[in-house]
């Protein structure tokens, strides 16, 4: 017949990429911003190259809801040499895009027309779940999906989920995701509410999910659900563990994870426990001669705790400068689980009574792995009442995002 290979071409699976996690803006130093962006570039750019149809970015494309504009400047423009070249882009909100009660750069970037969410709510019927409107792209495959929320909050989304109404929409389709699913919930996630995989919808031919920062791949009832990882990373914990990254190349509906590398990384691992100051001073000084740190990025973590003095006592700035001067490109020093041998008991004369808690942690805090100013500001930070027009929810994650411009670890 001759409709029959018309057919075929408009319902053949058609070549894209799935990309998530990618967190423009985060790190404060201007290098590791830099390579985060250049990967997120450079898996756009390698995929236009693959000839995609079109992009899918499955949330946290920026590291907070509104960034460094000069980020967001150059996110727009690559976004308009994307629609350019023809190919779609389509988009759901992670944990990081959301902004509670306001627009974010997300949205904006959804009216300018560079890419379409893919999230679009109907009103169920009476007695029923949540209802999902899919994004038809012009290949003929549908979209659909649901954006993340800060501390697991959107598993609830998919308890209340209409998943018959999905399984029965015909066609290929895509269901793309920002969420922690319980069966690959990583230890560190900790208390966060995690998804099973029960309460996804079938059918599906793929399953395009963000949120966890490495590549991981499962079988839905034997459909590829993948986890495409971050492109870089966003913090040290990201950049510690020495996995491949990149983009994921969807062909035929059979996904490969498409290598991204912009920068050469020495991870360094040194436990401290037991040692004097001198002692773990004189071991990274040796680790600095080594000719492995030419042209790398050295990433340090020191752990343990010392048998005496405190962790100041090393000289952390010097270990910095001689990495550097024998050819490191750039060394990041984690420090945070290097602690001095806690006191058996603190006395401190106070003269002024309202300084008092500001005395006994400059006295204390030297056992911490963040500074005393620091420390007195995450003090203040909780000690500040709730403002009146937010509410529970806005308040905790408002607060999460100050511990974490506070207590972040600078290169």
């Amino acid at each position: 017949m001759k409709g029959q290979p018309e057919l075929f071409e408009r319902t053949s699976a058609p070549k894209f990429a799935h990309l998530s996690d990618t967190h423009l803006g985060a790190f404060r130093d201007g290098l590791f911003r830099e390579l985060n962006f250049q990967a997120f570039e450079q898996a756009v750019r390698d995929a236009l190259a693959r000839g995609v149809e079109f992009l899918i970015i499955a949330g946290d494309l920026f590291h907070n809801p509104i960034p460094d504009l000069r980020i967001a400047q150059r996110a727009a423009r690559l976004f308009a040499e994307v629609r350019e070249a023809g190919v779609r882009v389509y988009c759901v909100f992670g944990s990081h895009d959301f902004a509670a009660g306001a627009p974010s750069l997300l949205d904006i970037l959804h009216e300018a027309r560079l890419f379409r969410k893919v999230v679009r709510f109907l009103d169920p019927p009476d007695g029923g779940g949540i209802r999902l409107q899919p994004v038809e792209d012009p290949s003929g495959v549908l979209l659909l999906g649901l954006s993340g929320l800060a501390g697991g909050h959107d598993a609830g989304y998919y308890e209340e989920l209409d998943r018959k109404a999905l399984e029965s929409l015909p066609g290929p389709k895509v269901f793309v995701f920002h969420t922690q699913i319980a069966e690959v919930k990583a230890p560190r996630m900790g208390e966060i509410r995690a998804v099973p995989l029960s309460q996804f919808p079938r059918g599906f031919h793929y399953y395009a999910g963000g949120h966890v920062h490495i590549f991981t791949r499962l079988d839905l009832d034997g459909r590829p659900l993948v986890y495409s990882g971050a492109p870089f990373g966003a913090t040290f914990s990201d950049l510690e563990e020495d996995v491949p990254r990149g983009y994921v190349l969807v062909e035929n509906w059979e996904p490969r994870l498409i290598p991204i590398r912009v920068a050469e990384f020495r991870r360094i691992a040194v436990q401290a426990e037991g040692k004097t100051p001198e002692e773990v001073r004189e071991q990274l000084l040796n680790l600095a001669e080594s000719e492995e740190n030419e042209g790398k990025i050295v990433l340090l973590t020191v752990r343990g705790m010392l048998r005496s003095g405190s962790p100041a006592e090393v000289g952390f700035p010097d270990i910095r400068r001689a990495f550097l001067e024998r050819g490191a490109r750039e060394i990041w020093i984690h420090r945070r689980g290097l602690l001095a041998r806690p006191p058996s008991a603190v006395r401190v004369p106070v003269q002024d009574p309202s300084r008092a808690e500001e005395e006994v942690l400059r006295a204390t805090v030297r056992t911490w792995p963040i500074s005393p100013e620091k420390a007195l500001l995450l003090i203040q930070r909780l000690k500040a009442p709730r403002p009146e027009k937010m509410g529970h929810e806005d308040h905790i994650q408002a607060l999460y995002r100050a511990f974490l411009e506070i207590v972040e670890e600078e290169p």
